[in-house]
C-alpha cells in the first residue's frame, strides 16, 4: 500500500493510526452531512470487520492472545488461520461459539487519537473521497 501498488485501494482504521491516502479513519468533528455518512459508513464497515475477526479469532484463538514468533512465521500462520477459515466456511462449518467469559473491548470511534499530528496530505484521499462519493446522499 505504501508504494502505491493498489492505487484505488483504502483500507479501513481506527483513530491509533494516522490517516494516510490508503489508510482511512474516523473524522473526530464532523461537520457536513457527507461526513456524517462517511463517519455511518465508516463505523458501519468496521463494526462487520470487528465481527468477522472475532469469528476467526474464537475459532484460532492463537490470533486473540498472541503470537511469540518470528515476524515472518507469525504472518504464515495468520494466513493459514484465514485460509482454513474460508474452507470453514464454504464446507458451512459451525461457527465456533461465542464465550460470554471474554472480554472483548469495545472500539471508541470518538477517541483520542494517539499520534494527532496529521499532515493535509494525508488526508487528501479521504477527503476526496467523502467529497465525490459522500456529498452526494
Amino acid at each position: 500500500m505504501e508504494a502505491g501498488r493498489y492505487p484505488d485501494c483504502y483500507i479501513l482504521g481506527d483513530n491509533g493510526y494516522s490517516c494516510k491516502n490508503y489508510l482511512l479513519i474516523p473524522l473526530l468533528n464532523l461537520r457536513t452531512p457527507a461526513e456524517q455518512a462517511y463517519s455511518r459508513a465508516h463505523i458501519l464497515t468496521r463494526n462487520i470487520i470487528e465481527r468477522a475477526f472475532g469469528v476467526v479469532k474464537r475459532r484460532f484463538s492463537c490470533l486473540s492472545i498472541g503470537m511469540r514468533l518470528k515476524m515472518n512465521t507469525a504472518l504464515a500462520m495468520i494466513v493459514a488461520c484465514f485460509v482454513l477459515h474460508n474452507i470453514a466456511v464454504e464446507m458451512n462449518d459451525v461457527e465456533p461459539p461465542i464465550d460470554i467469559n471474554i472480554n472483548i473491548p469495545i472500539n471508541d470511534y470518538n477517541a483520542v487519537p494517539i499520534n494527532p499530528p496529521r499532515l493535509q496530505n494525508q488526508t487528501a484521499a479521504r477527503t476526496a473521497l467523502i467529497n465525490t462519493v459522500f456529498s452526494q446522499q
